[in-house]
């Protein structure tokens, strides 16, 4: 697994909403479905009109994962 503790270099300037939503970086979120599961925020990837997504980790008893919330 490749480190995700930082976000790839970009060219680009961040937008305002990456910037308003890169607040939740590092916070945990548990899962509502799933006993003993929780998604670590790592930082803002995308966004559109009515969404954000952000590349995070899932950290559950099988260990950890990444993944797009």
């Amino acid at each position: 697994m490749t480190d995700s503790s930082h976000p790839p270099d970009r060219q680009s300037t961040p937008s305002s909403a990456s910037v308003e939503f890169a607040v939740f970086a590092g916070s945990l979120v548990s899962s509502q479905t799933q006993a003993g599961v929780s998604y670590r925020l790592e930082y803002v990837i995308g966004e559109g009109t009515a969404s954000v997504a952000f590349f995070g980790t899932r950290i559950g008893p099988a260990g950890k994962t990444p993944v797009v919330l």
